[in-house]
């Protein structure tokens, strides 16, 4: 028996070193006949072909260029140069080409998949999604093409944090297959997130934190604590916990907070939220409308808060304005916040953050708040009920990403009785 395992083997071999010789052979003889025919494009399509069987891709995108530079509509070329392009993992190559290549083939759907692996490739999902989807939607598209785009838009949506679409997509592909067959595109897995802070605000105020965060595909669970000194004694602790349920069409979001409080500024209470939000895309931008409603019962009067905003999220930038709009009932005379013969019977307030995605390793975010923020919940899920009396912030906020590991701090400066106060905090987090 082993005789002939080692007689077949010895066959195998055999035949690889003749067809290697064979192409080598094929390689040389093309070569040849180009140094006299170089304007024979068919043959350098041919000589393409035979590097990459090869397994020589660089050659064979030289080859391969030659003929989309003399004949711009040629999709074959065009397929074979972008293929030999993905072999090396020149995904930014891949890119660069994206406006010539698509506009003189008609946005063919082959090399919208290849624009869409090299985007998803570096880590630009909302690309990766935008192509996809352009391939789906051509008419044209074959059935293997069409098989990997749908696979691909299925990915790029997990990654877009978009579940609802992507279990959708998950369950098409499988809807015909038997049950033993059956998995997930990127199989579930709990994620944790454990973070600790610290701030301070002015002189007298300190506060600190912990946050544990629990993801399962869908569901977030988010618990919160937040304990604030002021000069240097216990005034408050803040017990926060938020769901998030991206399972249906609507996200919906909820909060629920516990505030106890340890003298008459700082009040006990708690406060209800529900929020609801779509997601949508458009072009390589995903935007996502919201709207909440927050109830505060706290120990001596009452608030409701109306929220309504939206979110841009690209590669590079995310982009969040939200308006909000708080009743009071029942204010107390004595707040910090002004005196009750000045209080409105509504206060508005204007959230606006930008952040900069300058790479995976830093990012940069600019928050700006105007009007009234007293007793404001934010959809984060935390109330910022710090900024009493402030007519305006502006903060800045810095973020490393590891591994396993955040940091993050900001520094923030608030106006409030006609001056500024500066305030930062120091967090970080590890993932698991």
């Amino acid at each position: 028996m082993k005789k002939i395992i080692l007689i077949l083997a010895l066959i195998v071999t055999i035949q690889l070193l003749n067809a290697q010789q064979s192409l080598r052979s094929s390689i040389d003889q093309s070569l040849s006949y180009l140094e006299i025919m170089p304007e024979d494009l068919s043959e350098h399509l041919s000589l393409a072909y035979l590097y990459m069987l090869n397994n020589t891709p660089d050659s064979a995108q030289v080859e391969y260029k030659k003929v989309v530079d003399r004949d711009s509509t040629n999709l074959e070329a065009w397929v074979g140069y972008l293929w030999a392009k993905s072999v090396i993992d020149d995904n930014e190559g891949i890119l660069k080409e994206e406006k010539r290549a698509l506009n003189l083939t008609k946005n063919n759907p082959s090399l919208l998949l290849f624009m869409g692996s090299a985007s998803i490739n570096l880590y630009n999902t909302h690309s990766a999604r935008y192509y996809y989807q352009k391939a789906l939607n051509d008419s044209t598209i074959g059935l293997f093409d069409k098989f990997y785009a749908t696979k691909g838009l299925g990915m790029s949506y997990y990654w877009l944090n978009d579940y609802y679409r992507y279990k959708k997509i998950n369950n098409q592909l499988n809807k015909d297959l038997p049950d033993s067959l059956k998995t997930d595109l990127i199989p579930m897995k709990p994620f944790y997130y454990s973070g600790m802070f610290y701030g301070k605000s002015g002189e007298k105020t300190d506060y600190e934190g912990f946050e544990q965060l629990i993801n399962y595909g869908a569901v977030d669970y988010n618990f919160i604590i937040e304990h604030f000194r002021k000069d240097s004694k216990s005034v408050r602790t803040n017990y926060t916990f938020r769901t998030e349920n991206r399972y249906f069409p609507v996200t919906i979001a909820t909060q629920f907070h516990f505030l106890d409080g340890k003298t008459p500024y700082y009040y006990d209470a708690k406060i209800y939220q529900i929020a609801l939000s779509k997601v949508m895309y458009l072009y390589k931008f995903k935007y996502e409308p919201y709207t909440a409603y927050t109830y505060s019962d706290y120990s001596n009067f009452s608030t409701n808060q109306i929220d309504y905003g939206i979110q841009f999220t690209s590669h590079k930038i995310n982009l969040t304005l939200l308006n909000s709009m708080i009743s009071y009932k029942d204010y107390p005379a004595y707040t910090l916040v002004y005196p009750k013969d000045k209080v409105k019977d509504d206060f508005k307030h204007l959230y606006v953050s930008l952040l900069y995605k300058a790479s995976d390793m830093f990012n940069l975010e600019l928050t700006n708040g105007f009007g009234n923020q007293s007793f404001w919940v934010s959809p984060t899920a935390y109330v910022v009920d710090t900024n009493q009396g402030c007519d305006q912030f502006h903060q800045s906020t810095v973020y490393f990403f590891f591994d396993h590991m955040i940091l993050s701090s900001y520094y923030k400066l608030s106006h409030k009785n006609d001056h500024w106060v500066g305030s930062g905090l120091m967090s970080i987090g590890f993932k698991y």
